[in-house]
């Protein structure tokens, strides 16, 4: 009995979990019948997707009834073993799969998204067969759970004697499966209801929508009549816009596939002296430069073959520099008719940004000098302070003493080089003395006589011992000496690896007049690689340097042509690629040093 009564339930869930699949496909195909109709009322072109899951939802549906799977609640469902069922199912998954196929229509195909269309008429038909079948499976499903009740109550009426406990649990458990069959029902007759008002509502929408329509078209006839009373007045329009085009500094082109001017502004006609006023006709490289060939890099050539806007600079026989937008124009059926090409004089602004950037530099090396002066100064206070405490400490004359002492000495060379560095990035007073050249010289070759020496760099030196004095600040006068120095020695051993005859740095300091002012000119000459007579008078640019990158920052020679022309002397380079470099160093001899610029500057 307990087994019979097991076989009942699972037959009463069977039926149950029939029943809810049923439901499930009544309720997605109404779902998606009722947004395509929707749909085709309003006239909308909004996303099917949001309704495709219901499609493939119910399409799942019907062939787990026909072939076996799960309901919706997730009951078995194995193959149906009645006829009747049987063939019920196999025509429900079929107008399923029908129904599913004319909505992917109705939504790849907007034209056939109307109402009394063919494929809407056959839309509607299919979704009523399949209404039709899905209640008739319905109505065998509830035949069978009625009559699976009936053998269930016969069961219970027996069990009630026999077994209280068991019938109880079977009560309970017809009960909960009653009132889940109830609430599907309801639920069902809800979404009917739900359904029927929605429809309802949406015809009236459509009868508004046409209402509408009516009126767009009245409206679209009164547009047309305006637009023939105004074509006078666009004729008039269109002799402004050409007056409007002529009169732009730009110069517009259009042109053909053949690069051949179809039309130009009157700007564009004054391009080439080689072109009538009227260029059309004509080749668009002869508005440029006169050629017989395109131009290297042709943008309308690149926006016919890219189908793309491109952008090019282009250059006039006069020096002028002109960016060039070139824009296809695109048929309907996707093929480039012409290129229209726009054309602006950007030699000014190219002018202007380069002063712009060259004023930039010149104020980036004020920021760098301050950077530079509160990173050494810092430690370099340090050492100097340390080297102090060890003079203080030694006994003079002693090897420690002297070592203390010359690092005293070159902590204090620093930090007036770091001073020195900050006068090219503000003008500030600086102590300066009577000092002899010679003096500065020997302190500058003190510093780099061994290293050249061990470079195979031959030094010679011819500075007369009673040259007259200069008025200047030692240690900035040392760091111009010391950058001209490490110069040569770059250039000597850029063109000798290893010693030879010619790998000669000289040095030479002489006396001279000009406009009866005197002078100390010191003369730096080395045989090495020279510098480019193009670059010559480039080198004393801020950031601008002949070495390769990671070998020069480009400020060792503007810092020194700073200096020097704050002494109110001058440097000046005279060099041979691959010959000699000469540096001149002119500053105003003593007699002559006061403050104030000697040639009147």
């Amino acid at each position: 009995m307990v087994l019979w009564s097991h076989r009942i339930s699972e037959r009463q869930w069977l039926n149950f979990g029939h029943l809810d699949a049923i439901t499930g496909v009544r309720t997605r195909t109404a779902t998606v019948h009722l947004w395509f109709d929707e749909a085709i009322a309003s006239a909308r072109q909004d996303d099917a997707k949001k309704i495709l899951p219901d499609l493939d939802a119910a399409v799942k549906l019907s062939r787990a009834l026909l072939h076996g799977g799960h309901s919706d609640l997730g009951v078995p469902l194995p193959p149906p073993v009645a006829v009747q069922f049987r063939s019920h199912a196999e025509t429900l998954a079929a107008l399923v799969a029908e129904f599913k196929e004319i909505a992917f229509k109705l939504h790849a195909n907007p034209e056939a998204r109307r109402i009394g269309s063919a494929v809407d008429q056959r839309f509607d038909v299919v979704f009523g067969e399949v209404q039709k079948t899905a209640r008739a499976l319905e109505i065998l499903a509830k035949k069978n759970l009625v009559d699976e009740y009936a053998k269930t109550e016969r069961l219970l009426f027996a069990a009630v004697l026999t077994w209280t406990s068991v019938v109880l649990a079977s009560t309970v458990g017809f009960y909960t499966r009653e009132r889940r069959r109830r609430q599907a029902e309801l639920a069902l007759a809800k979404m009917y209801d739900e359904m029927e008002e929605r429809v309802l509502a949406r015809t009236a929408e459509l009868a508004e929508a046409n209402e509408q329509l009516q009126e767009e078209i009245a409206e679209r006839r009164r547009t047309e009549d305006i637009l023939r009373q105004s074509e006078e007045e666009f004729r008039g329009l269109s002799v402004q816009f050409r007056t409007l085009l002529d009169t732009m500094p730009d110069r517009i082109t259009l042109v053909s596939r053949d690069l051949k001017v179809l039309w130009a502004n009157r700007g564009a006609g004054v391009l080439s002296s080689a072109v009538a006023a009227d260029p059309a006709g004509e080749y668009c490289r002869v508005l440029w430069h006169d050629g017989s060939r395109p131009c290297n890099g042709c943008p309308a050539a690149t926006s016919f073959s890219t189908g793309k806007p491109a952008n090019a600079r282009m250059s006039t026989p006069d020096g002028g520099q002109w960016e060039m937008r070139t824009v296809p124009i695109v048929r309907e059926d996707g093929t480039i008719e012409s290129v229209l090409e726009v054309a602006t004089d950007i030699t000014e602004k190219l002018a202007l940004q380069a002063e712009t950037m060259r004023a930039a530099h010149l104020a980036s090396i004020g920021e760098l000098a301050a950077g530079v002066a509160h990173e050494i100064n810092s430690p370099i206070n340090g050492i100097i302070n340390y080297a102090q405490i060890l003079c203080n400490k030694s006994p003079a004359g002693s090897s420690p003493h002297d070592l203390a002492s010359r690092i005293l000495k070159e902590g204090n060379r620093i930090g007036d080089i770091v001073r020195g560095l900050l006068t090219f990035a503000r003008e500030r007073k600086e102590e300066r003395r009577p000092v002899g050249v010679t003096d500065i010289l020997s302190e500058s070759l003190a510093l780099t006589r061994a290293q050249m020496k061990a470079e195979g760099i031959v030094l010679l030196i011819h500075v007369p011992p009673h040259l007259s004095e200069i008025v200047a600040n030692p240690q900035q006068i040392q760091q111009v000496f010391m950058n001209i120095i490490n110069n040569a020695r770059y250039a000597l051993n850029q063109k000798y690896q290893e010693a030879h005859n010619n790998k000669i740095l000289e040095i030479r300091g002489e006396p001279m007049r000009e406009g009866g002012v005197p002078y100390v000119r010191v003369t730096f000459r080395d045989r090495g690689v020279g510098i480019p007579a193009h670059l010559v008078n480039k080198v004393m640019e801020p950031f601008f340097s002949t070495k390769p990158s990671g070998n020069g920052t480009g400020l060792g020679l503007s810092v020194s042509h700073g200096i020097i022309s704050d002494h109110h002397g001058r440097v000046t380079i005279e060099s041979v690629e691959g010959e000699f470099t000469n540096v001149l160093v002119d500053l105003p001899a003593r007699e002559s040093a006061h403050g104030d610029d000697p040639r009147g500057r």
